[in-house]
């Protein structure tokens, strides 16, 4: 079978989860015996940053290509709705990209096209309708991923939808009731066989140090309340800190004003997030929403004690409060108790940790590729 993975956008050198997604599931097709091919169209030049095996062919389709926006912002301004807008703003430049696509679709001939994000959603739906079943998989919320009603008609017009987690389908059916098919296949979690060393003083959380829906600063807040009374833990931000350099620029004088240099660092990105991970006893997320939080599953199946919000999607669900993990309320004094609680109990955090790991097998890399291909082939 030949399967097109299709992320339109921003993906040269790109460390988010959708883009580990994206790599992992190529990788998974080629290893079954899959022809796989990924298509972005990225102006800038360069590969994944999670790497792709040689037999899997990338191809950016729009490197060096800039896509003049002037005249939808001049479109936008006759436009009061936010929502009209964002839809306006996608749809021309989808319609920019299409002859490119068009031509390379007309030449590869896949037999199943697999969408990553909403461009591709258009694109496959509206602007060339190639009679080849197209997936759409959501990587966050539903309700995120369709709060802009503009976009409905595209994703109601797909082949399968995929989400990540069983109350998921729920969700998408009641805000997309037209909707033809809608799957539960979640993320792949690797299988670490040993568990961490519940005597590592050390928190860790691993996301892009971003303000508005990872926010790692109440992780540092959180901690800045008790850092005085354990002098001898610390607590490391692992993750992409460039993505908003004041914000980022905003923690590290935070962390400098409150004499926390030797406690909290901010460490940037890893290529080998299993060791860091293995460091740490303790892994915090203070995210406001989220599909199927890769890195709180990765911890978790690494046998790390949890914490999270009780109001976050998905991170309520990976997270049974009081059996593998602590949800709380989001504020930094609550997440504070939960840390110091964590810090002052080793057999609670083995407790926790031993209890994700278990959790985590259902998300086994055999089992979900499985299921994917049990999929594809519905409509093979």
């Amino acid at each position: 079978m030949k399967i097109l993975l299709v992320e339109i956008g921003n993906v040269i050198g790109a460390q988010g989860g959708i883009e580990k997604v994206l790599a992992n599931m190529a990788n998974a097709m080629d290893n079954h015996g899959h022809e796989v091919v990924v298509m972005t169209f990225d102006k800038h030049s360069g590969d994944l940053f999670f790497p792709l095996h040689k037999s899997v062919r990338f191809v950016n389709l729009g490197e060096g290509i800039h896509i003049s926006r002037t005249l939808i912002n001049l479109q936008n301004v006759f436009y009061h709705d936010r929502n009209k807008k964002e839809w306006n703003r996608s749809y021309h430049v989808c319609k920019k990209m299409l002859p490119k696509i068009e031509q390379f679709i007309d030449k590869e001939k896949p037999d199943i096209i697999v969408c990553f994000e909403k461009h591709g959603v258009i694109l496959f739906t509206d602007f060339i309708k190639p009679g080849i079943p197209v997936v759409a998989m959501f990587h966050s919320a539903p309700k995120i991923i369709l709060q802009n009603n503009y976009f409905h008609p595209y994703f109601s017009k797909v082949n399968c939808l995929q989400v990540l987690l069983p109350k998921d389908i729920e969700r998408v059916r009641q805000i997309l009731p037209d909707a033809k098919n809608v799957v539960c296949i979640g993320n792949a979690v690797p299988q670490w066989q040993e568990l961490v060393d519940y005597d590592n003083k050390k928190i860790i959380t691993v996301s892009h140090v971003e303000p508005n829906v990872k926010r790692p600063h109440i992780i540092v807040e959180a901690f800045a309340e008790i850092a005085k009374k354990y002098s001898d833990w610390g607590l490391e931000i692992w993750g992409n800190d460039e993505y908003d350099v004041n914000y980022t620029k905003k923690i590290k004088t935070f962390i400098i004003s409150h004499g926390l240099e030797q406690q909290v660092k901010l460490c940037g990105t890893t290529g080998n997030i299993k060791e860091k991970l293995y460091q740490a006893s303790i892994f915090v997320t203070a995210s406001k929403y989220e599909g199927f939080p890769l890195g709180l599953a990765e911890a978790m199946s690494a046998g790390l004690a949890t914490i999270g919000f009780n109001n976050c999607s998905a991170v309520n669900e990976l997270i049974k409060d009081g059996r593998n993990g602590f949800l709380c309320e989001d504020n930094i004094f609550d997440l504070a108790e939960k840390m110091e609680t964590l810090i002052l109990d080793k057999q609670l955090r083995e407790k926790f940790g031993k209890q994700g790991k278990e959790n985590m097998l259902q998300y086994a890399p055999d089992r979900i590729w499985k299921e994917w291909e049990i999929l594809f082939e519905k409509f093979h």
